[in-house]
């Protein structure tokens, strides 16, 4: 059994004398303000300068070419940042820490002792992690193409996934330390170090409790694939700082930050909930065979739900012929989605042509011609299900089979 190091290091609060009320997007240093795209409710997406993210229960204030827009925190749906550093992006990100709350960091491994782990990253700079609060450890520049990230716990212990020359070996018992090159496991043929050079994955036995929550949380997603939720506390003009469902503080470089969003809100996305039906028609050949199952928050080929261009974090890739039915239970108002054949379907040699409809209790009140890949996405809703007990996005095939038919239902929310 592991012993418990409860602990956080403070690595990465140096430097962070003075915070404030409010994110100052825009500071007497810079000499062009970042540009920003915020996604609301009401009013649709807008572009401008963001002049502050205020902390929760305020208004999101940002400029745009009609002037000062504010907009209350809950009609928010997402920000997109413009990179401030061109290249951070293509920084080395080797590693990846999932933490126990569904947090992901992504760094290079710089060290480490019987207590945790230490990752020099771009979003937090030097940080050490508690091993108690560690899920995983992933080894992404051991992977090879296509290599799956699926690492089980095995017979209810830590479990480390090693390359082979043949394949992978598991290797099942308690991780006992970590190092800067490696980590010592105690298994049952004794003690023996494993180097993180040969690992492609590590999963450790939950040692904390992650409570759900109903308060507002902040999303903040990073331009190196870190991904952070948290509780909005104080915030700077150089750092995001969120206190996460861990009690843990994270200070996230603002220069590093791709895009914020929020969850548990005015808003649920539909790529949230588990249908509650699923039909799946192949043009040819049986259902069982479909080859092309949809995926939630991204496309049926496995990537960014992307549209003329346009990335969107949240959504659903199907293909035709495709049924979803979702529960609504009477608890929404609205519904509201952006539709479009996925930007991957451009590359096939026929690329798609599909019909998309929705229906609110078995009835049509929304459904559209022809919609071809290489169009722009269109926007749909906000739509009245006021009452509704389910939901059903259907695709259909159009004038060219099934050649190609990759549509995506992006931003798909119910708005309550």
């Amino acid at each position: 059994m592991r012993l418990s190091h409860l602990s956080w290091s403070k690595k990465a609060t140096l430097g962070i004398t003075t915070l404030v009320g409010s994110l100052l997007l825009c500071t007497a240093a810079s000499a062009e303000p970042p540009s920003v795209a915020v996604q609301t409710i009401s009013n649709g997406i807008l572009h401008g300068t963001s002049l502050s993210l205020p902390a929760q229960n305020s208004d999101f204030i940002m400029q745009t070419e009609k002037g000062t827009v504010r907009t209350a925190l809950l009609d928010v749906v997402s920000v997109e940042f413009a990179s401030q550093s061109a290249n951070a992006s293509d920084s080395p990100t080797p590693h990846e820490v999932v933490l126990v709350s569904g947090e992901r960091i992504r760094g290079l491994i710089t060290g480490g002792d019987e207590a945790g782990i230490s990752l020099h990253t771009l979003s937090l700079g030097a940080t050490d992690i508690s091993i108690d609060l560690i899920s995983q450890v992933i080894f992404h520049g051991n992977f090879r193409p296509r290599e799956a990230a699926s690492f089980p716990l095995k017979d209810g212990t830590d479990t480390a996934y090693r390359r082979t020359a043949v394949g992978r070996d598991v290797i099942t018992g308690v991780l006992l330390e970590f190092d800067d090159g490696g980590c010592v496991f105690d298994s049952s043929i004794g003690e023996y170090r494993l180097q993180y050079r040969d690992l492609l994955g590590i999963s450790l036995l939950p040692q904390v409790e992650v409570k759900a929550t109903t308060q507002l949380l902040t999303i903040v997603d990073a331009i190196d694939g870190s991904h952070f939720e948290g509780f909005l506390t104080q915030v700077s003009a150089d750092a995001i700082l969120l206190t996460s469902r861990l009690d843990e503080k994270r200070v996230i470089h603002r220069e590093s930050v791709k895009s914020i969003s929020f969850k548990n809100g005015k808003f649920v996305y539909l790529s949230e909930l588990t249908p509650t039906a699923v039909t799946q028609t192949p043009f040819i050949g049986d259902p069982e065979e479909f080859l092309f199952p949809y995926q939630m928050d991204r496309s049926v080929g496995g990537k960014p739900l992307t549209i003329q261009g346009h990335t969107y974090a949240r959504g659903i890739g199907v293909h035709s012929r495709c049924r979803l039915t979702f529960a609504l239970n009477g608890e929404y108002k609205t519904f509201q989605t952006i539709i479009g054949i996925d930007d991957e379907a451009l590359a096939l040699r026929k690329p798609g042509v599909v019909k998309f409809q929705i229906l609110v209790d078995g009835k049509e009140i929304h459904s559209t011609g022809l919609v071809r890949a290489g169009m722009e996405p269109q926007m749909v809703g906000p739509l009245s299900v006021a009452g509704a007990k389910e939901l059903t996005l259907f695709v259909d095939f159009g004038d060219n089979k099934h050649f190609g038919d990759r549509a995506d239902w992006a931003s798909a929310m119910l708005i309550r």
